[in-house]
């Protein structure tokens, strides 16, 4: 049986960040360690648990002990990532996560955590590196904090595929654009409008929103 009160077992990975959850896996799915992990996620940004194997179905069940479930897909399965170029179109996308992003962008409120589950691993590479952004901005100078204080961060699908491909075909460009609209990144105004007028106000107006999309004007 499942201790019902069961304590986290968490050793940090790094002074700053990370920490690794050795509890067996019937406690992770009961549901019992759920406060504890999420004020450990919050303190530590990453929490890793080796050994536990979750299948799919077991992933979404803990990922629902945590939260609200925010799945990519509507039917709610899981998100298959991969880089191998046999795996489908999506592997060329998610190679530009290299570089760097974060999950959940695209929504209107981020995720509050994202879930991975390795299972197939390289034999040579494949680390994902994380950062604490939090303790990198307490580490700058004050300086420097007022200088970025009011500076707004674009990250955008189209701008994470020119990191990887900065000269795309027409083609491409219109798949990626297509991709933006899809997750609401972009809005597409086909009707004419006046180039002096029209334009630069339908562009301030969507500026306002929040989150506020790209605008073609096609």
């Amino acid at each position: 049986m499942t201790d019902v009160n069961p304590l986290l077992i968490a050793e940090p990975i790094t002074p700053l960040i990370g920490a690794r959850i050795t509890n067996p896996k019937p406690e992770l799915l009961s549901g019992a360690l759920a406060p504890q992990l999420r004020a450990m996620l919050e303190e530590r940004g990453v929490l890793v648990f080796p050994g536990v194997d979750f299948s799919d179905c077991e992933l979404v069940a803990f990922t629902r002990t945590l939260g609200d479930y925010a799945p990519d897909h509507p039917d709610g399965r899981v998100t298959r990532i991969s880089t191998d170029p046999g795996g489908g179109a999506s592997a060329r996308y998610t190679q530009a996560s290299r570089f760097w992003h974060f999950d959940g962008y695209m929504n209107a409120v981020p995720v509050f955590a994202s879930i991975l589950a390795a299972r197939v691993l390289p034999d040579t590479g494949g680390e994902t590196e994380f950062a604490n952004t939090f303790a990198a901005y307490e580490a700058i100078a004050d300086e420097d904090k007022a200088a970025f204080a009011g500076l707004k961060v674009v990250h955008a699908l189209a701008g994470a595929q020119r990191a990887i491909d900065p000269e795309p075909s027409h083609a491409e460009l219109r798949e990626w654009l297509q991709r933006s609209q899809d997750i609401g990144e972009l809005v597409t105004v086909e009707k004419p409008v006046d180039v002096e007028e029209e334009m630069s106000a339908i562009g301030y107006l969507v500026a306002k929103q929040k989150p506020s999309p790209a605008v073609l004007f096609n």
